[in-house]
């Protein structure tokens, strides 16, 4: 996430995640060069718990709506 946002920066210290320090952590897993298989499941819980407001229980989301509201968790978590 460039100099925007950084986990050691992160105002977020609540007990719930942050989906910027999250993405950080899969990003720099990916460019690792560590050839361990990658499970982003603590993003997708991140955003989850982020967007579980504004999902639609047991409805099909599909894959803008995903980019949508992770755009809009990642704007919150780099502007706030």
């Amino acid at each position: 996430l460039g100099e925007g946002h950084t986990p050691s920066t992160c105002r977020r210290k609540s007990g719930r995640p942050c989906l910027g320090c999250e993405l950080d952590a899969v990003l720099n897993s990916m460019h690792s060069g560590d050839r361990e298989p990658l499970s982003p499941v603590d993003f997708l819980y991140s955003w989850w718990s982020m967007a579980s407001d504004t999902l639609a229980e047991y409805q099909q989301q599909d894959a803008h709506e995903f980019y949508l509201s992770a755009l809009s968790g990642l704007s919150a978590a780099v502007i706030s």
